[in-house]
């Protein structure tokens, strides 16, 4: 005697298991992007803050000296507070040499004061990006094009910004 009663097994079909790994694909690659935006965000707001953080000590300089700090060239290429004036972030040194604060992976440069003058700048390169801050408290933010890049040979990255900025890393 034949049995009509057919036996299935519950399972998924291949449409559907592919329809399961196109969403969770979807739902990884907005995750990702998402994180990439947290992080740009957290990293300017980082490098606002040091910039603000720098005024400040700049301007407490002047009102106990009378004058900013003299422009740093020092800094840069692998050259830190330490190694460039000996002093610490923050810091003026005897010669009057200010060195910035900054943050990881960030480097910063001081400039455009000369002896009673009111007026300086700050800027610090991060990446692509560089963030400016002058005397008034203006934060700018410019994008800035890779001019050389010498990491594959364990170098920097120079870039070049519009504004005339140019910085290693």
């Amino acid at each position: 005697m034949i049995n009509s009663r057919t036996d299935y097994r519950s399972a998924f079909t291949i449409v559907e298991l592919l329809i399961v790994i196109v969403v969770i694909a979807v739902l990884a690659s907005l995750t990702v992007v998402s994180y990439n935006g947290i992080r740009d965000r957290a990293d300017e707001a980082s490098v606002r803050v040091d910039l603000t953080n720098n005024r400040k000590k700049l301007l407490e300089y002047k009102a106990a000296n009378g004058q900013f700090p003299e422009p740093s060239s020092a800094l840069g290429n692998g050259y830190s507070c330490q190694d460039a004036f000996g002093v610490e972030p923050g810091e003026v040194d005897s010669s009057g040499n200010y060195c910035p604060i900054v943050g990881n992976g960030a480097l910063a440069g001081y400039g455009g004061s000369s002896p009673g003058s009111d007026q300086f700048y700050l800027f610090i390169g991060k990446g692509r990006w560089a963030y400016s801050i002058d005397h008034t408290g203006e934060v700018t933010k410019e994008e800035c094009t890779l001019a050389a890049d010498y990491s594959s040979s364990g170098g920097s990255k120079e870039y070049t910004c519009p504004s005339g900025i140019g910085y290693s890393q």
